[in-house]
Parts: C-alpha cells; sequence; structure tokens
C-alpha cells in the first residue's frame, strides 16, 4: 500500500483501476465493504453505461467480509460489450485487494 494516496480529478494517483475519491478512508485504513465496487476505466463514473463498457476490462465488488478476508466478485465485459459477467470469486485480504487495485491483473 502507498504510504499515502493522492487524488487528482477526484480518482486516486498511480493506480490500474479509477479510484473515487469516496474511496480514500477505505484506501487508507484498508477497511472495505460488502458492495464496494471498483473499475479499472473511469469512464465507468464518466461516461453514460452503454459507452463505459467498451472500456471496461475489470470490475470487483467486495461480496462479503469475513474477519480479515474479502470474498471479491471479479467480473469481465461479455464478447458484446453489452454487459459485465462473473468471471470468477476471489478470496483476498484488504491489503492483496489494494494491491490489486494500484497494480491491476497482469494481462
Amino acid at each position: 500500500m502507498p504510504s499515502s494516496v493522492s487524488f487528482s480529478e477526484g480518482f486516486a494517483s498511480g493506480f490500474r483501476f479509477a479510484i473515487p475519491a469516496a474511496f480514500a478512508e477505505s484506501l487508507r485504513t484498508e477497511t472495505f465493504s460488502a458492495g464496494d465496487i471498483f473499475y479499472d476505466s473511469r469512464s465507468a463514473y464518466t461516461k453514460p453505461w452503454g459507452d463505459a463498457l467498451h472500456d471496461i476490462n475489470h470490475c470487483l465488488q467486495v461480496g462479503a467480509v469475513f474477519g480479515l478476508r474479502l470474498k471479491i466478485h471479479h467480473f469481465v465485459p461479455t464478447n458484446q460489450r453489452d454487459a459485465l459477467h462473473k468471471m470468477e470469486d476471489i478470496t483476498l485480504s484488504p491489503e492483496e485487494l489494494v494491491t490489486l487495485l494500484l497494480k491491476g491483473f497482469a494481462e
């Protein structure tokens, strides 16, 4: 986890995922809640949904919190890019989630 997170134009700087400033405290404290959702493109927050789907490659949603473990739903776009579908569930620590948000998926 970066020692401090700066924000530019409403999003965390240096992260592969587009993290809105509303999650500043979550990043700082590595505390997440079920329902928290993160997209790898700012378009998810700035464009109409149908247009944003053309830019999104990954979406992570906190499905559940079990003590110090998080159940994360990993979504990817359909081949037609008209929706997101769940690819897998992964279990991560809050620190591992922050690292994934920072570095992204190896493509």
